[in-house]
């Protein structure tokens, strides 16, 4: 996404405080966020704390949160906009409860378009509960509130673009920067269907970058406590909204993390009901071993948590680097150049399969698909096996370093290195640092 999103934002906010990359403190900001609202909307609904610190336990034991903390994407920070906009609900009206959801729901819109669902889901579950007391001042200060916190990614994007939600729908807003066709991932069209939510327990590969039982187990074992969520009336507002943002995502694409907040959201009218039927002890008694079950199949919930990576972080005391030569080598690679080269000459990454230039911000340049023009020069110099159009291609881009791995090499690439006097500077694992024109700089390597 072109558009400084929300939660990117938020990152960026603590890494530059912080001086190094640091998304463990703000993840784990918006983990804590997104329990103690939900623990709190719990109580709203039914005043027990046992039955609070059920559904906490809950969200705390599914597989794909694991993942969640580990990483950047939206959905963490959504689920505790979402759990929090659906606590300011349930206890309005009141002015101050109207600015927040709000602000909350600017906060949906601005963390990515796709949240867009879950904002207007909950924006029509408040007018429903408010409509016999709308103020016109009160709603033209939230809609105000809203458009400030929602509005600045995609007027940045716009303005810089002249797309406001690039790289989405650019098949109609036809910014220069990219093709100009709907951005899409064949591999999630499995398909809607009655079985969809058995499916993404069972067959989690189908809609997820897991393996089977990735996703937890909450929408099949508690299948029938969720259809009596929904018929009871202490529940029945809270379970349609829920149910709402976790099936709308798939209804386009049946990509299963973005229906991750609704089943959070839907913890609290599942314990609730559980707990009427069972009594709370019983369904503790389910609730936990339920958590065991998810706790059992972490792992599986991204390939980062199934590898050895956690293991050899463990037996070598947390020295990270041995992790990253095996899986990231090119971060190693960066943070050495950075020490060589804290100027802003360029880096172009040479191999599409590895376009990993992130942490060199606006030094890093790419032959992928992140980069429509380099991505197009690249097909044209792959037509020449002499090499001379890959040099003027890195010639064009000004690039003073050059990262590529040498197995992912083309032969013409190996001749443009040739031809232009490249020479290898460092190496980590599989992957290089290469120097582009500058024989005076000798080779090392990384331990």
């Amino acid at each position: 996404m072109l558009a400084p999103w929300l939660g990117d934002v938020v990152q960026g906010i603590a890494e530059v405080l912080a001086g190094h990359e640091a998304r463990g403190a703000v993840d784990t900001l918006w983990m804590l966020s997104a329990a103690a609202a939900l623990g709190s909307l719990t109580t709203t609904v039914r005043t027990d704390a046992r039955i609070r610190w059920l559904v906490v336990a809950l969200f705390a034991s599914m597989p794909l949160l694991a993942s969640l903390v580990a990483g950047m994407q939206t959905e963490l920070p959504a689920t505790a906009l979402i759990a929090a906009m659906a606590l300011v609900i349930m206890r309005m009206p009141g002015d101050r409860l109207t600015w927040c959801a709000a602000v909350l729901a600017g906060g949906l819109f601005a963390l990515k378009f796709g949240q867009a669902v879950a904002a207007l889901v909950l924006l029509i579950w408040a007018l429903a509960r408010v409509r016999d007391r709308v103020d016109a001042k009160r709603v033209a200060v939230a809609i105000l509130l809203f458009l400030l916190i929602a509005g600045s990614s995609y007027f940045h994007a716009w303005r810089i673009s002249g797309n406001p939600l690039l790289p989405l729908f650019n098949n109609v807003f036809q910014s220069p920067v990219m093709a100009p066709h709907q951005l899409d991932d064949v591999r999630w069209h499995a398909g809607f269907s009655p079985t969809l939510l058995w499916a993404i327990t069972f067959d989690t590969k189908r809609y997820l970058e897991a393996e089977p039982g990735g996703y937890g187990f909450v929408l099949v074992a508690f299948v029938g406590v969720w259809l009596l969520a929904l018929w009871r009336r202490e529940t029945r507002s809270l379970s349609l909204a829920a149910s709402a943002i976790i099936l709308l995502p798939l209804l386009p694409m049946q990509y299963a993390r973005y229906a991750f907040p609704g089943v959070a959201l839907l913890l609290a009218p599942l314990v609730i009901t559980g707990s009427t039927v069972l009594g709370v002890r019983r369904f503790a008694y389910v609730g936990f071993a339920l958590c065991l079950l998810n706790f059992a199949f972490h792992a599986n919930a991204s390939w980062v948590l199934s590898t050895v990576a956690r293991k050899r972080l463990l037996t070598n005391l947390g020295d990270t680097q041995l992790v990253l030569q095996r899986f990231a080598p090119e971060r190693l690679l960066i943070a050495e150049l950075h020490e060589r080269d804290p100027t802003d000459s360029v880096v172009l990454a040479l191999n599409p399969e590895a376009p990993y230039i992130a942490e060199l911000a606006g030094r890093g340049r790419t032959v992928s698909w992140y980069s429509p023009t380099l991505e197009a020069a690249r097909f044209d110099a792959e037509t020449d096996a002499s090499g001379r159009r890959w040099k003027n291609l890195i010639d064009a881009t000004h690039a003073r370093w050059l990262l590529l791995r040498p197995d992912l090499l083309s032969p013409a690439q190996r001749a443009a290195l040739s031809l232009g006097g490249a020479r290898q500077v460092i190496t980590a694992g599989v992957a290089e640092l290469w120097s582009w024109g500058d024989p005076a700089l000798g080779r090392t390597a990384l331990p």
